[in-house]
């Protein structure tokens, strides 16, 4: 027989939001039919229990952070100097929209991926046998709007390093999905008086601590539901060789869609 008294009891331990027990709690004094009831009941302290289990397991997490108006991030950047030249600045960083940062446990390990479906295109062209760590291509000639962009990042490139969205930026989903955590974002930046949006899909591993950053324009005909189509269709290749480490690491790194 279900116990409400113990089932409070077990799950006010947890924590999650205030309004996500409260949730919980409410439903609990619902009147439902059993099987109905207690479904709603596991999915609504889901997230929460993952929490705690990720934490207990050790595994990799992904967080995200919201700057202040006018907040400037300090650190060290990469700076492109042109033809292929870059130098490593001390830098205060205004514009910020959003920042993630990452704590990273455990061996990592080189991955890649491989698409099984991409917008634009009646069948894959990326026929490599090991996998890829980039793709990307669009519109006019590759050199246009952009249709796809993937783009693989290994633990060893996100530990102590913060990426970072310019312009203005909105959050569309933030949820545990699949086998990574999922963040969708609406990137609007401005430039000549010109509003340009970029959408991203970004999939973080906790096991393989690997993140996916999964990007395109709606400028190129790009959706959403595009970007998850391909996510969906991916397969991932998580290899025993360890990842190489940056040579040149910086603090902060900025996610964006471009050329280049």
């Amino acid at each position: 027989m279900f116990d409400r008294e113990k089932y409070v009891s077990s799950f006010s331990k947890v924590r999650a939001p205030e309004d996500t027990m409260d949730r919980v709690y409410s439903r609990l004094d619902t009147p439902r039919s059993g099987k109905l009831s207690r479904t709603g009941l596991i999915a609504a302290v889901l997230l929460p229990l993952f929490v705690v289990t990720a934490l207990a397991a050790g595994l990799s997490r992904m967080f995200t952070a919201e700057p202040e108006a006018g907040e400037k991030l300090a650190g060290t950047m990469t700076v492109s100097m042109g033809s292929g030249k870059v130098e490593h600045r001390d830098l205060s960083i205004g514009g910020v929209s959003l920042v993630l940062s990452f704590d990273i446990e455990g061996e990592c390990r080189k991955v890649y991926f491989k698409p099984g479906w991409l917008p634009g295109e009646k069948h894959t062209s990326y026929p490599d046998k090991q996998g890829y760590t980039d793709i990307i291509y669009g519109t006019q000639g590759n050199s246009g709007d952009i249709i796809c962009s993937i783009s693989l990042y290994t633990g060893d490139r996100l530990k102590d390093t913060n990426y970072f969205f310019w312009g203005d930026t909105e959050i569309l989903r933030q949820e545990q999905w699949l086998d990574w955590q999922r963040l969708d974002v609406v990137e609007t930046l401005e430039a000549e008086g010109k509003q340009q949006e970029n959408y991203f899909l970004l999939l973080f591993s906790q096991e393989h601590s690997y993140l996916l950053v999964i990007a395109g324009a709606p400028a190129a005909g790009t959706e959403m539901a595009d970007l998850e189509k391909v996510a969906e269709s991916l397969s991932i290749n998580v290899t025993d060789s360890p990842a190489i480490s940056a040579r040149s690491k910086t603090d902060f790194a900025n996610i964006g869609l471009a050329w280049g």
